[in-house]
């Protein structure tokens, strides 16, 4: 027995409210949802040519490590493509130092080590985290508007 729209649900159908009809199969959705995937390969390549440097780290294994202005994040594959994993922050040795506030003072920190996080660092950090966010999101960099 073939199986319509006005069928009762069968195990592989689920309530859809974008539709006016009461089922989508989720075969369908699941495949609309991978066209609209962003390629990996295809985001690494266009933050390269943006001008951010791309590196592994043997402490991360599983990241690639986008670097640029001293600034770096950690990318890891997700349901939606690439995505910044934990914080952006400021390269220190081989690791990220986040950005955190001791004693009201804006610092960067990673174990013992603590670099003052200056007006022109910050600036530079938040337009490294801008233009990352965006290109991974298939969008122009602010920085190149």
């Amino acid at each position: 027995m073939t199986r319509t729209w006005g069928d009762t649900r069968c195990s592989c159908c689920i309530p859809c409210p974008e539709r006016s009809e009461p089922y989508q199969h989720e075969a369908i959705r699941v495949l609309s949802r991978l066209n609209q995937m962003p390629d990996p390969a295809e985001q690494l390549q266009t933050l390269y040519l943006a001008g951010f440097d791309l590196q592994t780290f043997e402490r991360f294994p599983k990241a690639i490590g986008v670097l640029r202005d001293n600034c770096i994040a950690f990318l890891v594959p997700g349901p939606d493509g690439l995505q910044i994993l934990g914080n952006v922050g400021w390269r220190m040795g081989e690791s990220l130092g986040p950005l955190v506030e001791r004693n009201g003072r804006k610092v960067f920190v990673h174990k013992e080590e603590i670099l003052e996080a200056t007006d022109a660092m910050m600036a530079t950090l938040e337009r490294f985290r801008n233009d990352l966010k965006a290109l991974l999101r298939g969008e122009e960099a602010a920085s190149n508007r």
